[in-house]
């Protein structure tokens, strides 16, 4: 499902999530109410990435995550901000230090 199908507004745990953290209530505010800019599009990339691990009313919620991270920079960006979704709603998750010991 694509995040243009998804009212953001009506899912209250996605924005409460977006709210723990300042600067992303801002980044959420201007994805609902503002214009589509580049704030907008970031900010459509970590509602895209909560979404991933919350669920919606449509989307079931994540059970366990698979990372690729930057291990020069761990737990930055987006795929940290990912990452911390799953610690903070307690989603357990892997990243390539333990997946490519499988290859």
């Amino acid at each position: 499902q694509a995040l243009d199908q998804i009212d953001i507004a009506s899912e209250k745990e996605i924005i409460d999530e977006f709210n723990k953290n300042k600067k992303l209530s801002t980044l959420m505010n201007q994805y609902l109410n503002g214009p589509k800019n580049a704030l907008s599009a970031k900010a459509a990339y970590l509602i895209r990435d909560t979404v991933k691990v919350l669920g919606t009313t449509q989307i079931p919620r994540a059970t366990f995550g698979v990372f690729y991270d930057d291990l020069k920079a761990p737990m930055s960006g987006g795929t940290g901000h990912t990452m911390y979704t799953c610690e903070e709603n307690n989603i357990p998750y892997i990243d390539q230090r333990v997946w490519m010991q499988w290859l």
